[in-house]
């Protein structure tokens, strides 16, 4: 089935330690309480690599980019996000030099400067060795 939005929240070490397990559970019993389950999938992920901002939570297809969240911040993002289509201002990330388009239709968060100092890699999956190592 596919859903009509996702909620990631990071499930680094940092962001665990504050909490981000309560986060996780909070969204997906306010979604079931809503009756949103079938609608919205939450997604734990690994680290945003963003630590001093965490728990972040992202959501998807609405490219909202949530830092510093608490567990009981889950049911205004989905009363505002999820069903009324608007972000929850005071959880944004927010950077005064940020270079953000006002009518650009989606935040791009690799304009963080933060993002850009690094280069992100995707780790392969041992699968490949394993499929190398049987055609020797």
């Amino acid at each position: 089935m596919v859903k009509k939005s996702y909620i990631l929240v990071c499930g680094g070490s940092a962001c665990e330690a504050s909490k981000a397990d309560a986060i996780y559970e909070s969204f997906k019993k306010i979604l079931e309480d809503e009756g949103l389950k079938n609608d919205v999938q939450v997604v734990k992920t690994g680290c945003f690599g963003f630590c001093e901002k965490g728990p972040i939570v992202k959501i998807l297809p609405e490219e909202e980019f949530y830092v510093e969240v608490k567990p009981e911040d889950a049911e205004e993002i989905v009363h505002e996000t999820i069903i009324k289509g608007r972000p929850v201002p005071r959880l944004l990330y927010k950077d005064k030099d940020l270079k953000v388009d006002p009518k650009a239709d989606k935040f791009d968060m690799n304009k963080i400067g933060f993002y850009q100092k690094q280069f992100r890699m995707r780790k392969l999956s041992h699968s490949l060795d394993q499929t190398e190592s049987s055609t020797r």
